[in-house]
C-alpha cells in the first residue's frame, strides 16, 4: 500500500509540475494539485483506516506541549530562512516564495492553500498511512528515515530536500512520541503559517 500511494501520489505531483510549465499557470497548479493529492490521500485513507483511526482519534499532548510546539516553530521557520537566503546568495538558486502564486488574491487563498490543507493532508498521508504502513515491517528508526525522504521528494525541488528532510524527522517524531496526528499537523501549520508570515513582512 505504501509503495502504490506514494508512486501515484508522487506521479500526480509530476503531472502538475508538468502542466505549470506548460500553462505558466502557478495558481491553478497550486491548487489542483493540493486538492488532486488530498483526494488521492483521503481515498487511501478510507481504504486503509485501521491506519488512521487511532492516531487521529487522539489529541495527543496537552496544552503545554502544543505551546511549546508553537515556541519551536519559531527558530525553525528562522533557520528555514536563512538557509533559502544562503542559497540565493551563494549559488544564485531561486527558491520559490510560497506566495507567489497567490499574488493578487485574497489572504483567505494562502491560508486555506499552504497553512490549512497542506498540513492536513501531508500529515495524514506521511505520518498516518505511510508511518503506519511501514510501521508493520520497519523499526523505527528506518520507518522514521524513509518516510522522512519520502516527504522531501514528494515537494519535488532539490534545494528544498535540504530542509524538507529534517521537517520530516520532526513531525515524524512529533507522530511517534504523541501517537497522534495532531501535534504534527499543528507543527506543520505553525511552520507553513511562519513561512507566509516572512514572505508577507518582506
Amino acid at each position: 500500500m505504501v509503495i502504490w500511494y506514494f508512486c501515484l501520489s508522487l506521479a500526480v505531483a509530476a503531472i502538475w509540475m508538468i502542466y505549470a510549465r506548460i500553462t505558466e499557470n502557478g495558481f491553478n497548479t497550486f491548487v489542483g494539485a493540493t486538492l488532486t493529492l488530498g483526494a488521492i490521500t483521503v481515498i487511501f485513507a478510507i481504504a486503509n483506516r485501521s491506519l488512521i483511526t487511532e492516531p487521529a482519534g487522539r489529541i495527543g499532548f496537552g496544552p503545554l506541549g502544543y505551546l511549546l510546539i508553537a515556541i519551536a516553530a519559531v527558530p525553525i521557520v528562522l533557520l528555514v530562512a536563512g538557509y533559502v537566503e544562503a542559497v540565493n546568495h551563494f549559488f544564485g538558486i531561486k527558491v520559490p516564495s510560497e506566495l507567489g502564486e497567490f499574488e493578487g488574491k485574497s489572504i483567505a487563498w494562502p491560508i486555506l492553500m499552504v497553512v490549512i490543507l497542506p498540513p492536513l493532508e501531508e500529515e495524514l498521508a506521511f505520518r498516518g498511512l505511510i508511518y503506519g504502513g511501514l510501521r508493520k515491517s520497519l523499526t523505527v528508526t528506518e520507518t522514521f528515515v524513509v518516510s522522512a525522504f519520502a516527504f522531501a521528494i514528494l515537494h519535488l525541488s532539490v534545494p528544498t530536500l535540504v530542509t524538507h528532510f529534517p521537517l520530516g524527522l520532526y513531525f515524524v517524531w512529533l507522530r511517534h512520541k504523541s501517537n497522534s496526528l495532531w501535534p504534527g499537523v499543528f507543527a506543520h501549520a505553525c511552520h507553513n503559517l511562519g513561512v507566509c508570515i516572512l514572505d508577507w513582512v518582506r
